[in-house]
């Protein structure tokens, strides 16, 4: 299967460029945060890349990506797009295809504009040696150019507990709808981010540094059955089933 996710992105964008070059600022700030990346990388342990959509490479693998797949220095940069294609099944692909055609088309009809503070989330598997691990593979913009378009995008890699390829959801900074996109209609679907209470916002604060639901009650002056009853509330309200799928879904809309 042909790796078009990326490719068509990048050609969009260079016949937008049509043959303008980059001025030196543009070219210095670029390179200066990629090293500032660079340095970020050292002390964490989340799998990074940044993608120039212009020259259509892979410009930057952080050191345990490489390590993750069991290359050596430079080899994802030197693959490129191909290297989705050695990593990822041919099922996820055509899944990440789709998303793909569907994020350009809901892009360029309503959200340019703000492409600056756009973010997204998909899950899908990687080849790990012998093994297929889930991942969700968060994307947001790295570089715009002067002029407002898309030039760089970050991508992040890390391990996730679901079990099934999708969930895409695409976000824009700031605001208070979200978009999440529907496999079995094909469709983009407008929801609206949920507000927590400050009670809702220490339990799962609280519970991410490993307190116990006893432990939490008495930090808040509740009764153990008080907390257990509101943690049932957040999970519906929320759409999760575990106290982990609530803080991840927390940080990404920037509720904590």
């Amino acid at each position: 299967m042909q790796c078009d996710f990326l490719k068509d992105m990048a050609d969009k964008e260079r016949n937008i460029r049509n043959g303008l070059f980059f001025s030196k600022e543009e070219k210095e700030k670029a390179e200066t945060r990629l090293q500032a990346l660079q340095e970020f990388c050292y002390s964490t342990n989340i799998y990074l890349y940044v993608i120039d959509l212009f020259e259509g490479v892979i410009v930057y693998a952080s050191d345990n990506l490489r390590f993750l797949c069991g290359l050596r220095e430079g080899e994802i940069e030197e693959m490129g797009y191909e290297f989705y294609t050695k990593y990822i099944p041919e099922e996820d692909l055509r899944k990440i295809e789709e998303l793909r055609r569907e994020t350009q088309q809901i892009m360029s009809a309503s959200l340019y504009s703000v492409i600056d503070r756009y973010s997204m989330t998909f899950n899908f598997h990687l080849r790990i040696g012998e093994k297929v691990k889930m991942f969700q593979h968060r994307s947001q913009t790295f570089m715009c150019t002067e002029n407002g378009f898309l030039w760089m995008v970050l991508c992040s890699i890390h391990p996730t507990y679901r079990k099934e390829t999708g969930e895409a959801i695409l976000r824009i900074k700031g605001e208070k709808v979200y978009y999440q996109y529907d496999f079995s209609s094909h469709k983009w679907m407008e929801k609206t981010i949920v507000e927590l209470t400050e009670r809702e916002k220490a339990i799962v604060a609280l519970s991410a540094q490993g307190y116990t639901e006893e432990e939490i009650a008495a930090k808040l002056f509740k009764s153990h059955n008080s907390i257990k009853t509101s943690k049932r509330i957040l999970f519906r309200k929320l759409g999760v089933t575990s106290i982990a799928e609530a803080l991840m879904y927390s940080l990404n809309n920037h509720l904590l």
